[in-house]
């Protein structure tokens, strides 16, 4: 027998009878942890993951703390820095044989929409954080897991559905014409789990697809030109454009039309995404195997509209905030050092020889530094291409003071996309001012 440290929470879990997909299972559990006493109490857990429980033989579970098994009433609990709540997943990692690829990416989409001078003002919408757990269900060891927060209204303080104007949240769950924005859609207004693939998470009570509806049959009705107009209206531009560029970078499988959540944060603001699911991502795809393809687009239907030519509104922005991330944080050095630092951890945690030993991994090397590095150079190479990085000029810095004849007058954000803000005394702001794009053209 071999004795392994661990550094985060382990679980040991005994059900009361066999864990199925639904309903939840009542057990008992004991959870140790460094520095602190063993809690114990009761929870109920299940199966979780469509996919995953035909293709891996590794569980995922979805898991609730409860502080009896007769209410099942809630009951809060907190792990390391993760927030205090009842309802968690153990994701297995099975799929991802580096066991970094979904708390890495879910770090770089919170990176991505706050770098960079035009978003210095911008809201960034949260997504799950992660640590890793060691996993006992009825004495026999199941390996290392990610223990993940939910994402929900709390997650993402959504306004409450007994307020005025709450907040909505629901998630993309399959491949459909719906999803894909191939046809108009066909909601009916009590479903929580829809044919067009679709899952609704909030209010819990009163799902409401009218936004969607509307969005989808706008797209699919709207001809090219109108696509930009069309995702303006209903959702923030900002946003959509990071997340875009987001999938794009980490080349994300699985996370255009299917596995990711749209939000409201109040009844009456656009729509926004944010990340779930990222295992097929830096070259993984949702079996575990190499994914070495670096040099296409991840697209759907409305992206194919929105990019139908390199003068199109959704490129050129997309273009400007790509090379504002370029310049900023996003280098390929930069990728590779953090998954080279978050392998370096986990092997010195010798969470990879214990995971291994239970579940080897789907390629000889999981934890591969040298294929990673080769891959973000491969796929940033090709973007920069796709974009003409080397093309787009940065006309005034993101935030430039510019002196005429004694007037001061400062320029921000730069690049940027649909506002532009001048700041300076009236005098330094009177006459003509022409503002010109990084093509030359006049902006009206």
């Amino acid at each position: 027998m071999e004795l392994y440290p661990s550094t985060g929470p382990i679980f040991d879990i005994h059900p009361v009878r066999a864990i199925v997909d639904d309903p939840k299972v009542p057990a008992r559990y004991t959870v140790y942890e460094r520095a602190e006493p063993p809690r114990t109490g009761v929870m109920g857990l299940e199966l979780r993951g469509r996919s995953s429980q035909h293709h891996s033989p590794k569980n995922n579970y979805d898991i609730e703390f409860w502080t009896d098994t007769l209410t099942r009433a809630s009951q809060d609990r907190r792990f390391g820095r993760l927030r205090s709540d009842d309802d968690w997943v153990l994701d297995a990692l099975y799929n991802e044989p580096g066991r970094v690829r979904s708390q890495l990416s879910a770090e770089l989409w919170l990176d991505i929409q706050a770098a960079g001078a035009s978003r210095r003002e911008a809201r960034v919408t949260p997504t799950f954080g992660m640590t890793y757990a060691d996993v006992f269900v009825d004495g026999r060891y199941e390996g290392v897991f990610g223990l993940l927060e939910q994402v929900d209204r709390k997650q993402l303080d959504l306004a409450r559905d007994d307020s005025s104007t709450p907040g909505c949240l629901f998630r993309s769950i399959a491949y459909t014409d719906q999803t894909t924005f191939l046809r108009a859609s066909d909601f009916s207004a009590d479903e929580r789990v829809v044919d067009q693939g679709y899952k609704w998470s909030y209010p819990k009570n009163t799902p409401d697809w009218s936004g969607l509806a509307t969005f989808i049959d706008s797209v699919v009705a709207a001809p090219d030109e109108r696509a930009a107009a069309v995702v303006k209206s209903h959702f923030d531009w900002d946003n959509f454009v990071d997340y875009y560029l987001f999938v794009q970078v980490t080349r994300a499988q699985d996370n255009l039309s299917n596995n990711v959540y749209w939000l409201k944060y109040t009844a009456d603001d656009p729509f926004r995404y944010t990340t779930w699911d990222l295992d097929a991502t830096f070259g993984n795809d949702y079996r575990g195997l190499r994914d070495t393809v670096t040099q296409t687009l991840r697209a759907n239907r409305l992206t194919e509209k929105l990019l139908r030519d390199t003068d199109s509104v959704f490129y050129r922005a997309a273009q400007l905030r790509y090379a504002e991330l370029r310049r900023d944080f996003l280098t390929a050095d930069e990728l590779s050092r953090r998954f080279a630092d978050a392998h370096a951890r986990l092997r010195g945690a010798r969470i990879y020889s214990r995971e291994y030993a239970e579940w080897p991994p789907t390629h000889r090397d999981g934890a591969d530094d040298t294929y990673v590095t080769d891959w973000i150079g491969r796929r940033l190479g090709y973007l920069d291409r796709y974009f003409d990085l080397e093309n787009v000029p940065q006309l005034v810095s993101p935030t430039t003071t510019i002196q005429r004849e004694g007037a001061k007058l400062v320029v921000y954000p730069n690049p940027a996309s649909g506002r532009l803000h001048l700041r300076g005394r009236s005098s330094s702001l009177s006459g003509p001012l022409r503002i010109v794009n990084a093509r030359g053209q006049v902006v009206t």
